[in-house]
């Protein structure tokens, strides 16, 4: 149906989506700037196409811009990712491993630190669209621009001014649902939450 689209009618839509990306842009852009510091409880359930039960997580979540971030997973297999704005902490307790990586450009498009970046280069790293603009409800879906990112879309959804929730479609056909609880926007986070004391006798692999 749509190879049969005339050129006029591609030509004629064109601009007018141009318009509502550039909208939906500006409208997300100016909900997550309002935001210097966010924290939130969550609870995180994935489902894939391999297995019949999906699997649960739940922990917090503490994020100060531009790029400093804390996503602790308190259980059933608890992980901590923090980024200092420079580099990435991935420590798994049960694995007696800490990961270290450079905060790069590809990194800082993935969802986990989404929250904590530069609003402004947003449109630089995804294709914006409103899902839902009905009263103070707005959502949003973000395609990444990447050819190589690691997830296919991603919706954020709001209440007023504070996010409620993200579902995460990744390029294997899993399903990610956050929902975010007790959210609190510009509340003064400790600055030791954005670093690791790496534990003794646990392996560091540095990439």
């Amino acid at each position: 149906m749509l190879r049969k689209l005339s050129l006029a009618l591609v030509l004629t839509g064109l601009p007018m989506a141009l318009f509502a990306d550039a909208e939906a842009a500006k409208a997300l852009n100016g909900l997550l700037a309002k935001a210097n510091t966010v924290t939130a409880k969550f609870q995180q359930t994935t489902q894939n196409d391999a297995e019949s039960r999906s699997r649960e997580s739940n922990g917090t979540l503490s994020v100060q811009r531009p790029n400093l971030f804390r996503w602790e997973v308190t259980g059933p297999f608890p992980q901590l990712v923090i980024s200092n704005g420079k580099k990435v902490w991935v420590y798994d307790p049960d694995l007696e491993q800490v990961t270290i990586q450079k905060l790069d450009k590809q990194l800082s498009a993935t969802p986990a630190l989404l929250l904590s970046g530069d609003v402004k280069k947003l449109k630089e790293n995804f294709d914006i669209s409103q899902t839902s603009k009905s009263g103070d409800k707005p959502s949003f879906l973000l395609k990444p621009k990447a050819e190589d990112s690691a997830f296919e879309s991603l919706q954020i959804s709001f209440k007023g001014e504070q996010i409620t929730g993200m579902m995460l479609k990744d390029t294997l056909g899993s399903v990610t649902n956050i929902a975010f609880s007790n959210v609190k926007n510009n509340v003064a986070v400790e600055p030791g939450q954005f670093k690791l004391d790496i534990p003794e006798g646990v392996d560091v692999i540095e990439r």
